[in-house]
């Protein structure tokens, strides 16, 4: 395992350079998301009408794979690369 000096900031990298930070990031991220896909799909027709969905687009929604992360969801840094560094 390589360390990486910046400022006083001493933070710990995988073999290829990959933050080990960033990475437990991702993976929350990925949690995060499964779980309010899981959450989406419990809800009922009254419920998803109070947010302005029906129960295709949630169904939809629910099946999506934790990995399939909306854009929204990342930081600017990482858009269109999440896993790249892997």
């Amino acid at each position: 395992m390589a360390e990486v000096l910046m400022g006083r900031t001493t933070i710990a990298t995988g073999p290829r350079g990959v933050r080990k930070g960033a990475i437990l990031n991702r993976i929350r991220l990925f949690f995060d998301v499964w779980s309010e896909r899981r959450a989406l799909d419990r809800l009922d027709s009254r419920m998803l009408a109070d947010i302005g969905l029906d129960c295709t687009q949630a169904r939809a929604e629910a099946a999506r794979t934790p990995w399939d992360v909306p854009t929204g969801r990342l930081n600017d840094g990482e858009r269109y690369r999440l896993w790249q560094g892997f």
